[in-house]
């Protein structure tokens, strides 16, 4: 099973504008799920923060 999101969020007023874009993909394993993320934001054509994530979260009987 694969599960993937992308999601695109922006505001403005005047000449000011920022945005952001995630990105989400959650799979599983027998034992566990696996969580992958991204986190890009904008300030204009200036990216100014990134960041990303990857988790395991056991299934605990799921």
């Amino acid at each position: 099973m694969r599960g993937q999101t992308l999601w695109q969020m922006g505001f403005s007023r005047g000449d000011w504008e920022a945005r952001t874009t995630t990105r989400t993909v959650l799979t599983s394993s027998p034992t566990h799920f696996h969580l992958y993320a991204e986190l890009d934001a904008w300030h204009g054509p200036e990216r100014v923060h990134s960041a990303m994530w990857s988790r395991q979260i056991p299934r605990d009987h799921v």
